[in-house]
């Protein structure tokens, strides 16, 4: 695993348990837990040990910092744009001013 994360700043992945999206950043590639992966901060503190005990996920999805930042204002943006397209489509009424 650790070639794949080569040049990866960030794993994103979606917790099947809860749905929600989860993020870790790699804080220091150097760094080593006591399982030989890179050091993650996420949620579960080093959300690889997580992913590999708890199996909340079947993908995991990689970006390097390059590519996070083209996207990173329309990525926070989705939330949004997901509740809206929802509440459009299955609202009873909408005002709109």
């Amino acid at each position: 695993m650790q070639d794949e994360l080569k040049d990866i700043a960030y794993v994103f992945y979606v917790n099947n348990v809860d749905g929600k999206i989860h993020t870790c950043n790699i804080s220091n590639k150097e760094e080593l837990d006591c399982n030989n992966y890179p050091r993650y901060l996420g949620q579960y503190e080093n959300c690889l040990i997580a992913l590999k005990n708890q199996k909340i996920t079947d993908k995991l999805y990689l970006m390097t910092e390059e590519t996070f930042r083209k996207i990173k204002k329309k990525f926070w943006y989705l939330d949004m744009y997901l509740a809206k397209e929802f509440l459009d489509r299955y609202a009873d009424k909408v005002i709109a001013r």
